[in-house]
């Protein structure tokens, strides 16, 4: 069996190679490219301070290329540079984040180009990286596990989960069934609910789920109604890469870059109105005396006070004017 497995994880690893230029660079070697501009960014009204906005006319920018972009005027980013903070697609328009003092006029968005193989060498390295073999072994053999039974309309188990009917149960089913199940569901069947509560079912048991798709539009509207039935603490559900529905990119349970943003202005709004506390404090007569004698007191030493007082109560002692009158006479003579 083991042998077997080798057989085609190395034919397709030899066929990934061949797509691979041999210039002697390890995997890790692989970065992006010079950077190039995409276009023009305009401010974003309507989300305030520090965001701009771009149209794609298309063009399609992967989460890798985003995570490196910044702002820079046209000649480039050795003046002036802002590193994305956050991006937010709406449509066919880019909606980014820099920082609030970014100037409004004269930024374009650049994004640096990959690396000539970049996603065939990360391939590579995912396949030589396989040390689980039963999945993967069923994948490549085409083979999925048997689909769970329907029961039977009108059972306690369709009703126990929010009223999906036969066949929306069975794919439910399918979805915390383990090895590898197929479910197809034509338009308008439900599929998207039904991943929603299976999702909120894991959640619940304790397990782990990655929910992928071939379009970010799918994910989201995925994860808008699992959200909504799971209402989870921040961080349990994440969103990777770039959300495209505004519902995800500003739910800071699920985007975790905006959970961040939002307790930084928390904690900036906290320190704004503990200086202002401190500069109305600092008005207060009692402080302004207490300030006062702070500033008397600087140099100020207790030890050599204490001292000081002891010399002087020893000066002042019966037996000090004697001792000096003896030695003013010896002295004398």
């Amino acid at each position: 069996m083991a042998a077997t497995l080798s057989g085609w994880l190395d034919e397709l690893i030899g066929i990934v190679k061949q797509l691979c230029p041999d210039d002697g660079k390890d995997l890790s070697d692989s970065k992006m490219g010079d950077a190039r501009v995409i276009g023009r960014v305009s401010p974003d009204a309507e989300l305030g301070a520090g965001w701009f906005w771009i149209g794609l006319g298309g063009r399609k920018l992967e989460d890798d290329q985003l995570e490196a972009a910044h702002l820079a005027p046209a000649e480039g980013a050795r003046r002036l540079k802002f590193q994305l903070i956050e991006t937010l697609h709406d449509g066919n328009v880019l909606k980014v984040r820099v920082a609030e003092h970014a100037p409004t006029e004269g930024l374009f968005l650049w994004s640096p180009a990959r690396a000539p193989s970049l996603l065939e060498k990360s391939l590579l390295d995912g396949l030589s990286s396989i040390d689980r073999y039963t999945l993967v072994s069923q994948f490549a053999k085409g083979r999925a596990d048997v689909a769970p039974a329907s029961p039977a309309l009108g059972s306690s188990q369709v009703l126990n989960v929010e009223q999906l009917n036969a066949e929306q149960w069975r794919a439910w089913r399918a979805c915390r069934s383990p090895g590898v199940q197929l479910v197809w569901g034509p338009p308008g069947t439900g599929k998207t609910k039904v991943i929603a509560q299976a999702l909120r079912d894991l959640v619940a048991d304790g397990e782990s789920a990655l929910l992928v798709s071939a379009t970010d539009v799918a994910v989201d509207n995925a994860m808008v109604k699992a959200a909504a039935i799971i209402r989870p603490a921040p961080g349990v559900m994440v969103r990777g890469g770039t959300p495209h529905l505004p519902d995800v990119a500003q739910n800071p349970a699920i985007r975790l870059e905006k959970l961040v943003r939002d307790q930084q202005e928390a904690l900036e709004n906290e320190r704004r109105r503990l200086e202002d506390q401190i500069t109305a404090l600092q008005a207060v007569p009692v402080v302004t005396e207490l300030t006062a004698a702070e500033a008397d007191l600087q140099g100020f030493d207790l030890p050599d006070y204490l001292a000081a007082e002891d010399r002087l109560r020893s000066a002042e002692s019966p037996w000090v004017p004697q001792i000096n009158d003896h030695l003013v006479g010896g002295f004398g003579r």
